[in-house]
């Protein structure tokens, strides 16, 4: 199984401020490292997540199995060592997507709660006269 580079749809919209497309590139640019991580050492991950799991069984045994039987302990425990490398990756993929989406929202949001905060205070101000 090889992993495919997950794209990212960030600079799909264009920007609205300079801050949000900075966040994007930031977001695009971690993403592309962490996919050339991934690749690099996606083998390793495996192959150490799959001892881990051989061990974790008690040392099975190799079992002799005609073509068309179902799976070995084996090849289990190696497609599960698989799926748990890809589920990682993906998971850290969906991880910084978001924290990208909420820093471009959190943006935002923060200026305007600073702005209504100025807007009280000069009302305050103007009560305590």
């Amino acid at each position: 199984m090889t992993a495919e580079k997950i794209r990212s749809g960030f600079n799909r919209e264009v920007g609205k401020t300079s801050h949000e497309a900075q966040f994007r590139q930031r977001g695009d640019r971690l993403i592309e490292r962490a996919n050339a991580h991934f690749e690099k050492h996606s083998g390793a991950w495996i192959n150490k997540r799959y001892g881990e799991l051989l061990k974790s069984k008690a040392a099975p045994t190799p079992e002799l199995t005609p073509n068309g039987m179902r799976e070995s302990v084996f090849q289990k425990a190696h497609k599960a060592a698989s799926r748990e490398v890809y589920s990682r990756h993906f998971n850290r993929i969906n991880s910084i997507q978001k924290a990208v989406e909420h820093a471009v929202k959190g943006k935002g949001q923060v200026q305007e709660k600073v702005q209504k905060h100025l807007e009280n205070k000069g009302k305050k101000n103007e009560i305590a006269r």
